[in-house]
């Protein structure tokens, strides 16, 4: 199999491909025609990719360029998505080499990191992906949100505002949380000139403090009138932001039956005085259910020595700590071995593994989580997840770990 650019006189057994393997998109061909042509026409963070036997394509997938923040600074990663594999070639290995090619291709491009959405999670496991930050999904009638004294100035948002948008998102967003991804305009603009979509943004002083984008979706209820709102998206940079978003949710009750929201922030039901759905769900003894769960994001780092190294001030503390880190990546082949100690000034690594500490062996779908902040070292250890070879240290084990927010993306490929 060989993987190469697809082109315009591909694209028709492309279009095949896609339709089957993701039927709900049922994309036409005159309308999957335009959506190729555009990505062709802005291919300077994307490219599509074919796979080939000899002359049949027997694959496809997109890939992104993306700048990730990690713990404060943004870093190169390479993403995936699209990965489609003809209905007729399943089981030959093909997504195998798809990500065989996803490694070789990024690694070459020196990208730190590897971000996907998984189609089946434990198929992206066994790859060495690990998982990203649980998000919590509530259906909340509007009229539970918090309705406060209103300040700013109220708009809906069109294409003409694109570039403050995505100014105020790069800005206020992407370099303040972990795991934000930088967006470009056409990211935005691909809600601000759909017809489904509502973009509101709050402004004060002239500048957005916050923003919010929802469509309309039908109410189970038996009235014509009835809807719920699917919130996309809403981001704000203060509290006075995320105000005027709570009252503004609060004051569609007329409208809407419930605010469909996500959150990323497991402490987000705290927020309502009762954040149970009214689905009367209780579970034993008596736990009202409040919010649907779900996994996404999963993080790959290609070469954690290096991270290691170069982010050394953003993950570790200095202590007196002598470490190991063993970490096997079983789908690249790779076994590293380094050592971590700290003096009063720097932190220092090393090959040899003579008077250690703590030993910790792990995998590197474990390491890229802790990594990325979605899971907790004493977590992993108590799971076996991560294996202490000097157990009379195991009380330690965080203490060599910064600890960073969980980490959050609300980009979509």
């Amino acid at each position: 199999m060989n993987v190469r650019k697809i082109t315009v006189d591909d694209f028709q057994h492309t279009h095949r491909i896609i339709n089957n393997a993701y039927p709900v998109f049922n994309l036409g061909y005159d309308q999957a025609e335009k959506w190729f042509n555009k990505l062709l026409k802005d291919n300077d963070k994307s490219e599509f990719w074919g796979v080939f036997r000899e002359d049949l394509q027997v694959a496809c997938f997109i890939t992104y360029d993306y700048e990730v923040n990690f713990r404060g600074t943004f870093i190169e990663a390479g993403g995936i998505g699209m990965v489609a594999v003809d209905l007729l070639h399943k089981k030959e290995k093909v997504c195998k080499h798809i990500i065989e090619f996803f490694h070789k291709y990024y690694t070459e491009k020196n990208a730190e990191l590897l971000v996907l959405y998984p189609f089946r999670a434990d198929f992206y496991k066994k790859m060495g992906f690990g998982f990203g930050s649980m998000q919590y999904n509530y259906v909340i009638p509007p009229s539970r949100f918090g309705r406060y004294e209103s300040h700013c100035e109220i708009n809906f948002a069109d294409a003409n505002n694109s570039k403050e948008i995505t100014d105020f998102y790069n800005r206020e967003i992407a370099s303040k949380q972990n795991g934000a991804f930088k967006k470009q305009e056409k990211e935005f603009n691909k809600w601000l000139n759909s017809p489904q979509m509502r973009f509101v943004t709050f402004k004060k002083d002239g500048d957005i403090i916050a923003y919010i984008v929802f469509k309309f979706s039908k109410s189970s209820q038996p009235s014509n009138l009835s809807y719920n709102f699917q919130v996309k998206e809403y981001q704000y940079k203060s509290i006075e932001g995320w105000q005027e978003i709570s009252t503004f949710l609060n004051k569609q009750s007329d409208q809407v039956k419930y605010i469909e929201i996500a959150s990323f922030d497991k402490d987000f039901y705290h927020y309502f005085d009762n954040p149970a759905d009214d689905s009367d769900t209780m579970f034993d003894p008596v736990y009202h259910q409040s919010a649907k769960t779900g996994i996404g994001l999963m993080y790959k780092f290609l070469n954690p020595l290096q991270i290691f190294k170069k982010h050394a001030n953003r993950i570790f503390t200095k202590s007196n700590l002598t470490l190991v880190f063993d970490i096997t990546d079983n789908f690249s082949c790779k076994h590293e071995r380094f050592k971590l100690t700290s003096d009063h000034n720097s932190i220092i690594f090393e090959i040899d593994d003579n008077n250690v500490d703590l030993r910790l062996e792990t995998d590197i779908s474990t390491i890229s989580s802790i990594l990325m902040g979605s899971l907790s070292t004493e977590s992993a250890v108590k799971m076996n997840l991560v294996r202490i070879k000097n157990i009379k240290h195991i009380d330690c084990v965080e203490l060599p770990f910064k600890t960073i927010a969980t980490p959050v993306s609300y980009n979509w490929f």
